[in-house]
């Protein structure tokens, strides 16, 4: 997840959605800590994926993130795990072992790419986006 590659970014923008979703699985990663307390902007650092934490500014991280907080503070650590689990586990590449490519004989895939295998075949996915191109 923190190598954000279990998602799929189009254009390698992620949309508002797209990051709603990120700041509430950094809460919930937060709550699963046991921590009760508002996390620190280094604490969100560590829970965003750098794809995404790059995209906006520390502070904003920060708020949107604190924002989510309100919602999984009732949380117990264990509930906030099981939230946090069965989110990531509907991202299109949940469950797929990964393997970075520096070269192919195929033309029709750009390398270097990072290979994904999941019970759904193999997935090249561009280095950047993580957009797929299934082959099997």
């Amino acid at each position: 997840y923190l190598k954000a590659l279990l998602g799929v970014v189009p254009q390698g923008k992620p949309s508002d959605q797209h990051m709603q979703q990120i700041a509430r699985l950094a809460a919930l990663q937060h709550r699963a800590k046991d921590a009760i307390y508002l996390p620190t902007l280094r604490e969100v650092q560590e829970c965003v994926p750098s794809q995404f934490y790059s995209k906006q500014g520390s502070q904003q991280w920060l708020n949107v993130v604190t924002q989510h907080m309100q919602y999984v503070q009732p949380l117990n650590p264990y509930q906030a795990r099981a939230q946090f689990l069965g989110l990531v586990s509907a991202f299109p590449m949940f469950g797929s072992s990964f393997f970075y490519i520096q070269s192919l004989s195929s033309s029709s895939i750009q390398a270097p790419c990072i290979l994904a295998v999941n019970l759904n075949g193999l997935h090249f996915l561009n280095k950047d986006t993580h957009v797929s191109k299934k082959l099997i």
